[in-house]
């Protein structure tokens, strides 16, 4: 018995060496199969190089600092309008004629606008995450008047011009017009973008009036700078 017990205690030994080398086998066949859905994910996620590049190129236009900021949305694109159809429009931008696809929803603004789209300068809304146009509408400058007043209520205007003066009593706008004073009210203020500036004289911006033409409030967009020719 002292010699057969050995025996056993080998085959025992190579039984269970034989054993786990199955359980090895049967262990390393799911790691290859769990490596193709991988595969299949990573090609349903690639994005479409033409898409892509459309919109680097788009936002490249545009001036707006939120156009990376994918919680906005949207992003604006300021260019001249050129022509659409019901798939697209197409803007003219720094010289470059560039179309976008319209969204199903597209929406057109043209309140306040005198006459038709053509060589106006418009804002449409893009979407941050898809070269799709959302909407156009006309920029403010486009809708002034020769006396800067894009939008009234009233008495009340809402003007736009080139900063020529700010002092602590009055504003100085220049319009197609001429050059316009306007009187400060006793609260008059400068809205965020406008303080954020370290220069505004020289600049395109907006002041509201209240009814006796006092001038109530400053604000300054990136949009009134851009130039369309």
């Amino acid at each position: 018995m002292k010699k057969y017990l050995p025996k056993a205690s080998l085959f025992l030994a190579a039984g269970i060496i034989l054993a786990g080398c199955g359980n090895d086998t049967k262990n390393s066949s799911p790691q290859k199969d769990s490596s193709q859905p991988k595969q299949t994910e990573s090609s349903n996620t690639s994005t479409s190089p033409n898409e892509s590049a459309e919109l680097k190129t788009l936002k490249n236009l545009s001036k707006d600092p939120d156009k990376n900021d994918s919680s906005e949305g949207d992003f604006d694109l300021v260019g001249k309008y050129v022509k659409e159809n019901d798939d697209e429009i197409a803007l003219e931008i720094h010289g470059k004629q560039v179309a976008i696809q319209k969204n199903s929803s597209f929406e057109s603004d043209k309140k306040g606008m005198k006459g038709d789209w053509q060589d106006k300068q418009v804002v449409v809304e893009v979407s941050t995450d898809k070269a799709i146009a959302e909407s156009v509408k006309p920029t403010d400058k486009t809708l002034a008047d020769q006396d800067g007043v894009y939008d009234r209520d009233g008495n009340e205007k809402e003007i736009i011009g080139k900063l020529i003066k700010n002092d602590s009593n009055e504003i100085t706008l220049q319009t197609p017009n001429g050059n316009k004073t306007f009187q400060k009210t006793h609260d008059f203020e400068l809205d965020d973008e406008a303080r954020s500036q370290t220069k505004l004289e020289g600049k395109m911006v907006r002041i509201e009036t209240d009814d006796q033409g006092k001038a109530e409030e400053l604000s300054y967009s990136w949009i009134d700078q851009e130039e369309t020719k």
